[in-house]
């Protein structure tokens, strides 16, 4: 879901009816750990790491990717 629709009431829905779901997130800055991180993508273009975090407060689990230099 794209961050604009998963508001709690939807999101509760999918966890009612043990659906399984991916929101978009734009929460607050997470620091990226490399040293736990997976390569999912690497070719001649570019490479794509992600970190996977269990977040103990909400029960989700986080991807989260490096923040890109600007």
């Amino acid at each position: 879901m794209d961050a604009g629709i998963a508001i709690e009431d939807n999101i509760d829905y999918l966890k009612e009816h043990n659906l399984p779901y991916l929101v978009v997130s734009r929460k607050a800055h997470r620091e990226f750990d490399e040293t736990g991180a997976v390569v999912v993508k690497d070719d001649a273009d570019f490479t794509v790491t992600v970190q996977k975090v269990h977040d103990p407060d909400t029960g989700e689990t986080l991807i989260i990717l490096p923040l890109q230099p600007a």
